[in-house]
């Protein structure tokens, strides 16, 4: 069997396996820790503090809009509590992609999102 042949059986091999991987794998994502976490949120209840529901009214936002919007923040697990008692506490910051001037302070109870504190940033 000569190198040429050898090669070509290779790359018949190689690509038959990059085919099959493709079709096992092919449309799975990966996703990391603060994307779970949003998707977490949308997905309970929301209930919204007094100093929230003031700061909504204050920087004329609508309760629609903003959990329409929710997807363009990302959690800072750096300035988060995540093992606190009994609730996690988190900070979302504004994703890169959106254009939002906000910081939340968001508290993930079982099944309750309770928006603690809104934020703006200059």
């Amino acid at each position: 069997m000569t190198f040429i042949r050898r090669l070509k059986l290779f790359g018949f091999g190689f690509v038959l396996g990059l085919i099959l991987v493709y079709f096992i794998f092919g449309q799975r994502r990966c996703t990391g820790n603060s994307v779970l976490k949003i998707q977490e949120l949308n997905f309970q209840t929301y209930v919204y503090s007094d100093s929230f529901q003031y700061a909504m009214r204050y920087f004329n936002i609508d309760s629609t809009l903003f959990v329409k919007h929710l997807n363009w923040f990302q959690v800072d697990f750096k300035h988060s509590q995540v093992h606190a008692k009994p609730f996690g506490i988190y900070r979302l910051i504004p994703d890169s992609s959106g254009s939002k001037n906000f910081t939340l302070t968001v508290i993930d109870r079982d099944s309750i999102t309770f928006f603690k504190s809104l934020i703006y940033i200059p």
